[in-house]
């Protein structure tokens, strides 16, 4: 019925983890505003994982909620409407920015669209600016994976080669 700030979503991501015992909550490190990046695993990481995430532009925060749920039903009922998930490892990030997330604003702490932070295409990505400087709607950062957000990331994918990736957003 609220939206919540990212530290009582990690609570209720922590509450949820404590429900389900096929549910594994992972601290993935810190971000850019020193706070944990908390994400859920389900299945064994040795399956072909789908990682899931939301909320990279922390002002699109509705997504995280449902990925909330999300993580809920599969955890306590791995076949869903017919459809099987137990054959997949599941990386589930439901707040990608945590510090966007609070702010309401699309970068992260450090004013970086993270969205525009990963290294594919990042040379090939447009310049809205004159001059690029953070903050800046679409500021791509210094550097392909220069954020700790991104890079967190980008380790979940280098580690499980994930067969598909999924990252929602809203408008």
């Amino acid at each position: 019925p609220e939206r919540l700030s990212y530290d009582q979503f990690a609570r209720e991501m922590h509450l949820l983890n404590n429900q389900h015992d096929s549910l594994k909550l992972v601290c993935e490190g810190p971000c850019s505003d020193g706070r944990d990046m908390w994400s859920f695993e389900i299945g064994a990481p040795d399956k072909p994982t789908i990682y899931i995430g939301a909320a990279v532009h922390g002002w699109e925060w509705e997504n995280a909620y449902g990925l909330l749920r999300f993580a809920e039903l599969i955890s306590a009922q791995p076949t869903l409407d017919n459809i099987d998930t137990a054959p997949f490892h599941f990386r589930i990030m439901p707040v990608q920015n945590p510090y966007g997330f609070d702010q309401f604003t699309r970068q992260n702490a450090r004013g970086v669209d993270l969205n525009r932070n990963f290294d594919c295409a990042w040379e090939k990505l447009p310049v809205v600016q004159d001059v690029p400087v953070p903050w800046d709607y679409n500021y791509k950062g210094t550097r392909p994976a220069s954020e700790p957000e991104t890079q967190i990331i980008q380790a979940i994918f280098d580690k499980h080669q994930p067969v598909s990736v999924i990252d929602f957003h809203t408008a």
